[in-house]
């Protein structure tokens, strides 16, 4: 059984930028991918839990 030199594994590429501006730039990313992603901005009101749950599942299926 011999050891080799090299490393258990290779790296691909090198981060750039802040956690900050890869979060930023991913999120523009998500985006641009699912612009209908996510939920509306706004306070969202609902007669009953049966609204809300088919208003989810629309939300989810659109």
């Amino acid at each position: 059984m011999s050891t080799s030199a090299q490393p258990a594994m290779r790296e691909l590429g090198k981060t750039t930028g802040s956690t900050l501006e890869r979060f930023g730039r991913n999120q523009r990313r998500a985006a641009l991918v699912a612009p209908k992603a996510g939920w509306p901005k706004g306070v969202q009101r609902f007669r009953d839990w049966r609204e809300f749950e088919s208003w989810q599942r629309n939300r989810r299926t659109d």
